[in-house]
Formats: structure tokens, sequence, C-alpha cells
């Protein structure tokens, strides 16, 4: 996807921002539109499949399937996060890399240290399909010990599953205002300022936009992790003829700022657009 440019920056902002922007909301809207109906279509219906929300049952061996299904999710997600950035903005000086990577650091140590050969420049023996599943399994194995715990109180307790969905339901969305307004913060000050960037050392004239950037990382980090569970509880509200309405609202708010974010920083962080200004 190319850039247009009519040579004056307000109309590269607007190419850039605006036409993206709209195309994403008009598809949004029809499949949203999908969504609705056939959730109130099915919701008509008998309700004959109501064994999906079961799919876990109490007890010990649902607990320990739900947290390896969901750490299995999360370290396919974020692998695929990591990839889809290199493949899109070919940079990894982006500000949701570092809480990225470090949430992945443990598969990168063992994929590392069982297939040295990545780390000496050379792709003999190191493909992807050999050293990925190493990767994604040691991820996925150091999240379970703090997931399990999680599932077996959440799945036991409905105050906490209450609490929890009203958490979600106020992180989404002020989780996507506070990260918008980061993002776009980091690349105005990287636009203007620089000098600031790259900011891998520690210091008391950067400390602020380091706090800035990790910020921005994170809540862009933990909103893309939730895209997936949030499909999927759209698609079992649609199942099980449950109100779907909730769950798009949320789902939207999290596409919107993926939207935002990935419109903002590709290809170049856009600095060439506001560079005009300066």
């Amino acid at each position: 996807m190319d850039r247009i440019t009519y040579g004056d920056w307000g109309s590269d902002i607007a190419a850039s921002f605006a036409i993206p922007a709209i195309s994403a909301g008009v598809f949004w809207f029809i499949l949203v539109f999908i969504l609705a109906r056939i959730g109130a279509r099915r919701a008509s219906e008998s309700d004959t499949r109501k064994a999906l929300s079961g799919i876990f049952a109490s007890g010990a061996p649902g607990d320990l399937g739900c947290a390896a299904l969901i750490s299995s999710v999360l370290a396919v997600t974020a692998w695929f996060i990591l990839t889809a950035n290199d493949e899109i903005f070919v940079s990894r000086s982006l500000p949701w890399i570092r809480p990225l990577i470090w949430f992945q650091w443990e598969g990168f140590g063992f994929a590392s240290s069982l297939f040295p050969c990545r780390g000496e420049g050379s792709t003999l023996g190191c493909e992807e399909y050999n050293w990925v599943p190493a990767f994604l399994i040691s991820n996925a194995v150091v999240y379970l010990p703090f997931l399990l715990p999680v599932s077996f109180i959440y799945r036991r307790s409905p105050g906490v599953r209450q609490k929890v969905a009203q958490f979600l339901h106020s992180f989404i969305r002020w989780g996507s205002v506070l990260g918008s307004f980061g993002l776009c913060l980091c690349l105005l000050l990287n636009t203007f300022w620089p000098d600031l960037f790259p900011i891998r050392v520690w210091s008391l004239s950067n400390a602020g936009y380091v706090l800035l950037e990790f910020g921005a990382g994170v809540l862009t980090l933990a909103l893309a992790l939730l895209l997936p569970f949030f499909w999927f509880r759209v698609l079992r509200s649609v199942w099980v003829c449950t109100d779907v309405f909730p769950t798009l609202y949320d789902l939207t708010w999290i596409v919107a700022f993926a939207v935002a974010a990935i419109t903002l920083w590709y290809p170049h962080d856009v600095g060439w657009h506001l560079s005009a200004l300066s």
C-alpha cells in the first residue's frame, strides 16, 4: 500500500489518514451488520447449541485446558504481531516493539539456544518451521503457571467474572483513548525532536519520552493480545444465541485502535508528512 501525495502536507495527511479510516469503517460496519443480523436470527430460533458454552467443564482438567489454550493463543498472537510488524513496517523501532519482545523474551532465548545458527546469520537448519514451534511452545509454557491460578479463580467465582468483565469494559475504552493519544504524541515528538530517538539509553533528558513510549507500547500490545479473545466471544455469542452487541461494542474499540495505530505509523512514522511544518 503506497501513500498518495498531492504536494502539500494537509492533503497528504488527509489521504494517509482519512482514506484508510473510511475504508476500514465501511468494512467494519458491513461486518458488524452481518454479525448482528445473524445473532438476531439465531436468537429467535430454538436454542440447541448451548453445549459450546461448556467446552471446558469445571474441575482441574478444565482449568488446565483453559489455561493452556489461553497461553497458546497469547504466544501465537504475540508472534503474529511481531511477524506482521516486520512485514508491514519493516522496522523494530516502533513503540510496541520493546514490550512485545519483552513479552516473548523466554521464547527468543530458548530458540536461540536450541538453534544457535540463527545468531550466526545462517538459515541452514534454522528455517521457520524448525524454530517457530519451539519458540511458541516455550512462551506458552512460561505463561501457563500464571494463567492456571487465574483460570481456577475466574471459573469458580461469579463475582470475579463480573469484576473482570467490568475492568475489561473500561480498560478497552480508556486504553484505546490513552493509547491513541500516546502514539500521536510519540509521533509528533519523534518528528519535531528526532534527537530523542532512539531511546536505548536511559537518561534524565529522555526519561519522559521513554515512559511515554513504553506506556503507549504496553497499551497497544495489551489491546492487540485481547483481539482474538473478543473475536471468540463474538462468535460464541452468535453461536449460543446470546446478546452479541456488548462484545461487538468492545471489539469495535479494539479494531478502531488497531486501525489508528497502523495508519499513524505506516510506513515511515509519517514523519515526511509533518516535515513541511518545521
